[in-house]
């Protein structure tokens, strides 16, 4: 499954992966985009979630 928002309006959709590539119209305000080939959606909205931080490399 894809999740994605509009371009447009940011409605959320969620579609199988073989409508990846396809031309759709939103159903929320008529814009035309192609769906894209991943997730476009964070996998976290949560500012408060864990992030895993790398060390910087020494110059």
């Amino acid at each position: 499954m894809i999740r994605f928002p509009c371009p447009s309006c940011q409605a959320e959709f969620v579609v199988g992966q073989q409508k990846a590539g396809k031309i759709v119209r939103c159903s929320k305000c008529q814009s035309q985009f192609e769906i894209p080939e991943h997730d476009k959606k964070p996998a976290s909205l949560d500012p408060n979630a864990p992030v895993e931080i790398s060390p910087c490399p020494e110059l």
